[in-house]
């Protein structure tokens, strides 16, 4: 299969930056080289809870979006992220599937002004 362009979205709650660059560094030794952008503070949308940390980062794949949404959700557990947490509104990680060749993910995310806003420092950086 070819290789696609994949955009991912991470947040955290709970874990500060240490967590999101944890979870950028595992994803880096099953995905390859993936670009990351910088770190960013947001309201909670949705939620109780304190401001999130969230980011974004960009790379490439032959994965389908199915596997690659295996890995992210594998990740998230090994970052810590569990149920039981996250029904009490703490989101130890969260890393969401935006973007996987031409085909957008989460439509409500991409109006969020960071998404936009990361998104488009992504577009500059090569992969």
């Amino acid at each position: 299969m070819k290789e696609r362009r994949f955009v991912l979205a991470f947040g955290t709650n709970s874990g500060g930056e240490a967590v999101i660059r944890q979870a950028v560094e595992m994803l880096g030794c099953r995905l390859g080289d993936m670009r990351m952008s910088r770190i960013v503070r947001t309201e909670p949308i949705g939620i109780s809870s304190p401001p999130f940390l969230n980011a974004m980062a960009v790379g490439n794949t032959t994965m389908t979006a199915s596997e690659l949404r295996t890995v992210l959700k594998k990740t998230e557990r090994l970052c810590g992220d569990t149920r039981e947490l996250r029904c009490q509104n703490i989101i130890t990680m969260d890393i969401d599937l935006l973007l996987l060749g031409s085909r957008r993910y989460k439509p409500d995310d991409w109006q969020r002004d960071y998404i936009q806003e990361l998104s488009e420092e992504l577009n500059h950086l090569t992969i």
